[in-house]
């Protein structure tokens, strides 16, 4: 181990999970591919997280955590058209937090519903919401006006720029402007 010190095990896992989740969704990512991206035997998985699901939940915890502390950071020295576009291009250019969310909202156990919606939707709402509140006052009107953008950023993180191609007949570079002109302006217009 010359040089830097290397990482801790749990830190290991927890990148190795991170990745391999994200790749492939709950089910395609084996807590055995994972041990061995981080150079662990199985045991430690379930030494340092408890069990898969719940290392699943500490991937899209900490993925949220980090998400809401960047978003802080640039509500407090850009201001809060600076934490919408970051949120913007955060869920396209990292789509694994967006990813991890999808699959517990898509579980049929409803604690994992639950969970996700506390644990990882919830922080993100906040910071947007406070985001938004400093534009002007947070009638009905401008927290559904948020829950569109947040939805329609979540769409657009989805869809390839192929499959953008596909349903509107049109060049991807040509649709994201107007995209996220319409996604801003319906938050940001009164």
């Amino acid at each position: 181990m010359r040089g830097a010190a290397r990482k801790d095990p749990a830190t290991r896992i927890h990148e190795a999970a991170t990745e391999l989740f994200a790749e492939h969704g709950f089910e395609g990512a084996s807590v055995r591919d994972i041990a061995a991206q981080a150079g662990v035997t199985v045991g430690s998985i379930n030494y340092y997280f408890g069990s898969k699901d719940a290392l699943y939940r500490e991937c899209g915890r900490r993925l949220a955590q980090a998400y809401v502390v960047e978003a802080r950071e640039k509500l407090e020295h850009e201001g809060p058209r600076a934490v919408l576009e970051h949120y913007a291009n955060f869920s396209i250019l990292n789509p694994k937090l967006l990813q991890i969310w999808l699959d517990l909202q898509s579980a049929h156990d409803p604690e994992q519903r639950g969970y996700s919606n506390r644990e990882l939707l919830h922080p993100v709402q906040a910071v947007l919401s406070e985001a938004a509140s400093r534009m002007g006052d947070m009638t009905l009107d401008r927290q559904l006006r948020l829950l569109c953008f947040v939805g329609g950023v979540m769409v657009r993180a989805l869809l390839s720029d192929e499959q953008l191609e596909q349903l509107t007949g049109k060049p991807a570079a040509e649709v994201q402007p107007v995209w996220e002109k319409i996604l801003f302006g319906r938050l940001i217009d009164d």
